[in-house]
């Protein structure tokens, strides 16, 4: 009995490693490729790949475990069944962390948002407004901006679009342009760095320390927000020529920010 408890602890070891290293590659792609930095916090990926963790690391050595038995004549039936499920786990949760990872971040009126593979469609990009706009990155996340057309009746639909859940500018390619030409908008929206105080009372200490860190320089840098699909974060710029610092989780806005809580005048005189 102890000789086969041996055998089935070996197979699932075997197994365990094994899967350690497919595990270990998926990451290091997803994390360092797909989903850069702060882009997987902001998307929500960890999730998705805990339940992969779950499924290819610890469900699957435990059932070799549970049916390694040299003795059996299905041995290798029942290993390659628990093989197959565990690449079908595998390959639906990358095709869902492909499908929907961050290709843009959208520097949009006053604050950047993050957009997705899967909200964009093939026919969106026939419009786009340069050629390196005709399509989604496949690697990483691009930084961006886009601007409102000057024409006041098209931007004004684009905003009610908005409003009433359509599509929004940061879904149109028509109106992208690179991120130095709308670096005058982000010096422009840029907010003081205190403001971080508002609305992450419960971080204060984070907060004093992004303070204490850009002391000696405090006039010349602000912040923006950068609205996410699970979480919304910071993004510090240099107030002059507005180039990214950094991606900071404290959180930058109200629960109550969005289109709906801005003056469309004033988003029009924009």
């Amino acid at each position: 009995m102890n000789v086969d408890i041996n055998k089935r602890l070996k197979a699932s070891a075997v197994h365990f490693a094994i899967c350690l290293i497919v595990l270990t590659a998926t990451a290091l792609f997803f994390f360092t490729v797909l989903y850069p930095g702060i882009f997987a916090y902001i998307s929500g990926i960890s999730d998705v790949f805990l339940i992969l963790v779950l499924v290819d690391l610890v469900i699957g050595p435990l059932i070799t475990f549970i049916v390694f038995n040299t003795k059996k004549k299905e041995l290798m039936r029942d290993l390659t069944v628990v093989v197959l499920m565990q690449l079908a786990a595998l390959f639906y949760g990358v095709w869902v962390m492909w499908s929907a990872r961050p290709v843009f971040a959208v520097f949009n009126i006053d604050r950047f948002d993050v957009v997705y593979a899967n909200e964009l469609n093939a026919s969106s990009f026939n419009s786009a407004s340069a050629t390196e706009y005709g399509h989604m990155p496949l690697w990483g996340t691009k930084v961006i901006g886009a601007r409102l057309p000057s024409d006041t009746g098209e931007a004004s639909k684009i905003i009610m679009s908005a409003v009433s859940g359509g599509s929004d500018l940061q879904y149109m390619p028509k109106y992208y342009l690179s991120y130095s030409d709308v670096a005058v908008d982000v010096v422009r929206s840029a907010k003081p760095l205190t403001d971080l105080r508002k609305y992450n009372k419960e971080r204060a200490a984070e907060v004093e320390e992004v303070l204490r860190r850009y002391s000696s320089q405090s006039d010349k840098i602000g912040y923006l927000p950068m609205m996410g699909k699970f979480h919304d974060v910071t993004v510090i710029v240099g107030k002059n020529d507005g180039r990214i610092l950094e991606f900071n989780k404290l959180l930058p806005i109200d629960k109550s920010y969005g289109v709906n809580s801005l003056d469309l005048k004033e988003i029009l005189k924009k």
